[in-house]
């Protein structure tokens, strides 16, 4: 991926037509990488952003390992959809992609997937005041 290919993301959150969701183990993850801390600081002054409590996220993620329906390791990203109403992912990861989109983990509305300035239609037409969260790992 190139980084244009995300600029229409960060448009939409610079000009607050979307905000980005995070917390629990995404949140340890954002701090960790010091390009993403920096941005995340910027985006939550201009309130972008929205911290989902940890406590939240840690109840569902133990009701998505007893409903046995994910085929990836991210459950902390699954459950942090879930509660946050977070319907677009914006990430390279096959394994999350399917269960993003599976209606038995993300329910209405579908989840959907934004990698490249390809999804632009999800973007613009679909997501309109939609909170989304950014993975950008690959798999």
């Amino acid at each position: 991926h190139t980084d244009d290919d995300f600029r229409p993301i960060k448009d939409a959150l610079n000009a607050k037509r979307n905000k980005m969701v995070y917390g629990g183990k995404l949140l340890d993850e954002y701090v960790r990488n010091e390009k993403i801390r920096r941005v995340l600081i910027v985006l939550d002054r201009t309130g972008s952003t929205r911290k989902i409590r940890e406590d939240l996220i840690a109840i569902e993620i133990n009701t998505l390992g007893r409903e046995e329906v994910c085929i990836s390791n991210d459950l902390h990203i699954l459950a942090l959809a879930r509660v946050s109403g977070a319907r677009l992912l914006c990430s390279f990861d096959t394994d999350l992609h399917q269960d993003f989109t599976n209606s038995r983990i993300i329910k209405k509305p579908k989840g959907k997937i934004y990698q490249n300035r390809s999804h632009l239609k999800i973007l613009n037409e679909n997501c309109r005041n939609c909170r989304f969260h950014n993975s950008q790992s690959k798999k």
